[in-house]
Parts: structure tokens; sequence; C-alpha cells
């Protein structure tokens, strides 16, 4: 699938994708072609999350979720706050054996140089984004939190569908040292 995005999307996205993790679940570019201010990115046509059928979620919800977390956890590492996070900026690669969630449309991304650091302005979409951002869009904000705060709507919108009650399990089960990962670990995407 072909995008057109503007000059900051496309440094965004491209910082994310050339960071090679198991965490990174934001939608590789597959190629990309530079016109001046703007850029076309070609990307993997995934389904959409909320257009998947229920029998995947009846075996994969969990780990749906958890990556759905994940991806989120990688972006704001990496200062990174999507800011746009919704059922339909989440699509679902069903090429490989297991279903992988990948977190798309950086259009409203911004990189901020801490954690803390704070924002004007409104991005998002009506309905999904940060109470603190829909408030008074003059006034600043923290973008990393304001993402949580979507992550806490996305989750249970999908309930039946991305099932949270393994994720605390999950992750607090030891790794032994062959399985643990680093950023610098290479995977394929």
């Amino acid at each position: 699938m072909l995008k057109l995005v503007d000059s900051d999307e496309f440094a965004i996205h491209s910082f994310l994708d050339s960071i090679k993790s198991r965490g990174n679940h934001t939608i590789p570019i597959l190629d990309k072609f530079v016109l001046g201010e703007k850029a076309i990115i070609a990307i993997p046509h995934e389904l959409v999350l909320r257009h998947m059928g229920d029998s995947v979620f009846e075996t994969e919800g969990n780990n749906l979720a958890y990556q759905f977390l994940e991806g989120v956890q990688f972006m704001h590492r990496h200062n990174v706050a999507h800011l746009d996070l919704k059922p339909d900026n989440i699509v679902v690669a069903q090429s490989t054996s297991t279903p992988q969630l990948l977190i798309i449309d950086l259009g409203v991304s911004v990189q901020v140089s801490e954690q803390e650091s704070w924002i004007k302005g409104y991005r998002g979409t009506d309905g999904w984004a940060g109470a603190e951002v829909v408030d008074d869009p003059n006034k600043k904000y923290q973008p990393i939190r304001a993402d949580l705060w979507s992550v806490g709507k996305v989750l249970p919108t999908q309930r039946g569908r991305l099932s949270i009650a393994k994720i605390g399990e999950r992750a607090s089960k030891p790794r032994s040292p062959a399985t643990t990962t680093t950023e610098q670990d290479s995977y394929p995407r």
C-alpha cells in the first residue's frame, strides 16, 4: 500500500523503522520515495483490527493485547508519542504463523526530547484523544501521558477481542538469558 506523508511523519516513521527490536510494532516501511517536503512510503497492506473476525481473538487475544502495549512502550522509550491511538490505527498481519499487531498512521505523532516534555496543540481524533488534549488545545500537555489515556480507552473497547487478563502474568514470568532481548537485537521485520 502506498501512503503520501509529510516530512515530520516520514522522519518519525523512518526513525522507528530503523530500530530493529522485538518490541517494535510500528508498521515497517518497505520502500520510500522522497519528493521534497513529502514522501511516498510503501507499507504492507494488513487487516484493520476492527475488521478482524472473532476467531483470531479467541486464540490470540492476550498476545495481541500484549503486542499493543509492547509497541506503545517501544515508541515511548524512544520519546515518540503517537497521539492518535485508536482501533483504526491498529492492524494485524496474518502472514506469519501467529498474528502480529502493528501500529500505523504516525501522521500526528511527535518526537520529544524527553518523556516528560510538554507540547501545545490539539492532535488526535475526537473521542480518542486524551482529556488533557481536548480540554484546552492552547494549554501545554505531556504527549506521552496523553497516549496512555488513549491506550486505556483502546483496550476496554476491544474487550472480548484484546484480552488483558494474562498480560501481568506474562510480564512477570522471568526470562532465561537465552530469551532476553535488548533494543539492539535484530529480527526480520
